[in-house]
């Protein structure tokens, strides 16, 4: 088997998870039919594995003169392209080519043995906590207690994880978060997740494979969203008002399921999306012509170059680093249409040759930039950091932003539970808040310290809920309600 047959098949199935994940984007994303979603995300990549093979798996097994069967697998997407006569000049140069093919499957190889290690440091950093603390027997999975406050509650395989972070949440709340993650345990969402890790490892250089595993991690919090708001006694509302309490965590290892994630707005959008038609099922059905093309492109693809020594070829493919540094190369912001690149630079406070560090980089995207965007009404923004190790010791940071649609204020109320109550319209009428205004959370941190301060109370003991209000025009308002609590 020469490194030139392995490379075309990784071409083959690149084109193949790049037509099923256009389709997906095309014609499915936008459909309520989550099971159906999470079947074609897996059939698809399976498939996308599968057709070349239909097709190009005979020529393979014909032993050549000067190769290791038991060789590596490919690495990059090649240029293909016969010679147009016997004079080409890249019949001149079969040495050459022969080891650059070796070339590439040897950075192919780099990258996923780096692929691979990252998923094993996961694990590892999942299998020291479940360790390391205690837990308790659940009807569905198990419970693991975490001291730290700094990671969202979340879950893995039969594992699920909350941290003292939550001991703010009512019992209801808590009690709404283990039964969205218990969603996640019954339905082995983790395999999912596991299945395109390692889909991953072998198509490093392949976006369109990132593309549906992101994709699918959305399919799974559907599913877990719309199981939980369908049970009785609970609803909409009072489950969209927990999401948008937990809105700025950020989901801690790329393996697990997250209660609280980037796609927001979108979650609560399909959680007033009416049942699935019988219409849009019919639509699966247009993955029998598009399985049909992949499979025709394939075949085409992977016949039979003819029988020389000297298969043309020419490959483009850049080497990635596996190696981290200790400081930073470049910052990169990609998905900002509202504030530019040196504005978020600025508010990051780090600059090209700053000492990497994730925890004090992580606190400052969660104080600095998350606020400069919530604070001009932008409520369901959200950032994904991304750490790309270079060659030379250094490291590229990375910040893939989603903005979403800005939020104003629908209705501010107060209520007081305390005994006796006071009048509540003048302690609303010093707020800074006002109906129709864009979201801010400076504002509603400092109504919050005014309503403390001018009931004598104590700050946690002013319960802020902001509750969404989806309209029809795909525009985002939310209502603000202040509770004042008993001391």
């Amino acid at each position: 088997m020469t490194p030139t047959s392995l490379l075309l098949y990784l071409a083959e199935v690149s084109f193949g998870t790049v037509v099923f994940a256009l389709l997906y984007r095309l014609v499915f994303t936008q459909l309520p039919t989550f099971r159906w979603n999470r079947w074609y995300l897996l059939v698809s990549l399976v498939a996308s594995f599968a057709l070349p093979l239909l097709v190009g798996f005979t020529p393979w097994l014909a032993p050549a003169a000067a190769d290791d069967p038991t060789g590596p697998l490919p690495a990059l997407p090649l240029r293909w392209a016969l010679a147009a006569t016997p004079t080409s000049p890249l019949l001149d140069t079969p040495d050459y080519l022969h080891r650059l093919g070796w070339v590439v499957l040897g950075v192919y190889v780099a990258g996923v043995c780096y692929r691979a290690w990252r998923t094993g440091r996961s694990l590892w950093q999942l299998y020291m906590l479940v360790t390391a603390h205690a837990s308790v027997r659940l009807p569905t999975g198990r419970l693991v207690h975490l001291p730290t406050q700094a990671l969202p509650a979340f879950s893995f395989g039969p594992f699920i994880f909350l941290s003292s972070l939550h001991q703010s949440l009512s019992e209801a709340e808590r009690q709404l978060l283990l039964l969205h993650e218990q969603v996640h345990v019954r339905q082995y969402h983790t395999l999912d997740l596991l299945g395109y890790e390692v889909a991953g490892w072998l198509l490093w250089f392949n976006p369109a494979v990132r593309y549906l595993g992101r994709q699918v991690r959305q399919v799974h919090e559907y599913l877990a969203d719309t199981t939980v708001a369908q049970l009785p006694g609970i609803g909409i509302r009072q489950y969209g008002s927990l999401l948008l309490k937990l809105v700025a965590q950020q989901p801690p290892f790329r393996l697990t399921h997250t209660f609280s994630s980037s796609t927001l707005t979108q979650r609560i959008f399909m959680l007033t999306t009416s049942v699935p038609t019988r219409w849009q099922k019919l639509r699966f059905l247009l993955v029998i012509p598009v399985a049909a093309t992949a499979w025709a492109v394939s075949s085409y693809a992977g016949s039979p170059l003819p029988p020389t020594p000297t298969e043309p070829a020419t490959a483009s493919a850049s080497l990635t680093a596996t190696q981290a540094g200790p400081t930073i190369r470049r910052i990169t912001w990609q998905g900002n249409t509202v504030l530019s690149a040196a504005r978020l630079t600025q508010a990051l406070g780090l600059k090209p040759g700053a000492v990497y560090d994730s925890v004090a980089l992580g606190q400052r995207l969660q104080s600095d930039v998350t606020s400069l965007y919530m604070d001009q009404g932008y409520l369901f923004f959200s950032i994904e950091p991304s750490v790309v190790p270079q060659s030379n010791g250094t490291v590229d940071l990375i910040f893939t932003i989603s903005e979403g649609k800005p939020a104003r204020l629908g209705t501010v109320t107060l209520q007081d539970a305390r005994a006796p109550a006071v009048a509540t319209a003048p302690l609303l009428a010093q707020l800074p808040l006002h109906s129709g205004d864009l979201f801010s959370r400076k504002k509603l941190v400092e109504s919050q310290t005014l309503l403390a301060q001018a009931s004598n109370i104590p700050l946690a003991a002013v319960q802020v809920n902001p509750i969404p209000v989806m309209q029809l025009n795909g525009s985002a308002v939310v209502n603000i309600e202040f509770v004042l609590q008993p001391k």
